[in-house]
């Protein structure tokens, strides 16, 4: 297997939080055709290391570490894809405090003129159940709820205070989106959490209600971060029944 390619990053961002700083740098330096030949490759790589790493029933501490050594993982699951311009608007976050008490897994955020968008990620293990037997949240599930409606009540009681947190996220960031003045735009929260087998149209329906529920909640399986959105070997609605019915992606 080939090696990652490497890139130098000015000294300005050396330290800079977002795990996404040398994709987001290359973008910059390089045309779209080039950009895509990085992108892609990389991407490549990474998801055939994770679908064997999700074959050890790893634990979060162990998934935590490899998606902050593989960013491309999670920034192509939240984009749908690559795209020129969204790619180098980007960036990824990893255990984001809020407080003394909360922390997030990852905060990512894209931008455009209309301002920047923030999506929360939590993770759950991928050999836990969504749903129980019954068809109600399982104890994992509701674990992530819990910790979404904990993020969104912080967030509205310290919103100064949030604002200053994410403003020093961005500013540490090689992002070049050219606004001094930042617009955020009400964020959105992803879970990771099972596997795609686990579900069927039934529980697929309770899913999509229990996001409806929620504003701006995604219950993803770990099977999105393994999609290629290219066409290949797994692409989106692999499980035909899921399909059939008609149902939102997993």
């Amino acid at each position: 297997m080939p090696e990652n390619p490497t890139f130098e990053v000015p000294s300005e961002f050396e330290n800079s939080k977002d795990l996404l700083a040398k994709f987001s740098l290359l973008g910059h330096r390089t045309g779209i055709r080039q950009r895509d030949e990085f992108f892609f490759p990389q991407f490549d790589e990474s998801r055939v290391q994770l679908r064997e790493l999700l074959e050890q029933t790893p634990d979060e501490l162990r998934l935590q570490k490899y998606l902050e050594e593989h960013p491309v993982l999670l920034a192509h699951a939240a984009l749908g894809g690559f795209y020129s311009v969204a790619s180098v608007r980007s960036a990824l976050f990893a255990q984001v405090g809020l407080g003394r008490e909360l922390q997030m897994d990852f905060a990512y955020c894209t931008g455009n003129s209309a301002g920047v968008y923030w999506t929360f990620i939590e993770l759950e293990r991928p050999d836990v159940p969504i749903f129980t037997k019954a068809g109600d949240p399982s104890k994992q599930l509701s674990h992530a709820l819990r910790q979404i409606l904990d993020w969104t009540s912080w967030l509205q009681q310290h919103q100064e205070y949030a604002r200053h947190i994410l403003d020093d996220l961005i500013r540490s960031s090689p992002m070049r989106w050219g606004w001094s003045d930042v617009l955020y735009r009400k964020p959105s929260y992803m879970i990771i959490i099972g596997r795609r087998a686990s579900l069927n149209p039934e529980t697929n329906r309770r899913r999509a209600q229990l996001c409806d529920q929620y504003h701006g909640l995604e219950i993803v399986t770990w099977d999105r971060l393994l999609d290629d959105y290219r066409g290949g070997d797994d692409v989106p609605f692999e499980n035909s029944r899921l399909v059939s019915e008609g149902d939102v992606e997993v």
